[in-house]
């Protein structure tokens, strides 16, 4: 029963330091040539000229 304990315990181990350098690893070495990242532009300020005046259905006189 011990020895069953004592593999358990190493594999469980060796899970853990597989799942931990796992995660320590860049996701592009996993994705390989694919990984792309998102280039993040700065929004462009809009002026918008149009006044409420405009909005409003021209009268016919």
């Amino acid at each position: 029963m011990m020895r069953v304990l004592t593999k358990l315990k190493t594999n469980v181990i060796k899970l853990y330091e597989i799942i931990k350098e796992l995660d320590q690893m860049p996701m592009r070495r996993m994705q390989g040539e694919f990984y792309e990242e998102e280039r993040k532009e700065p929004r462009v300020h809009r002026k918008n000229n149009v006044k409420v005046e405009d909005l409003f259905p021209k009268k016919q006189d």
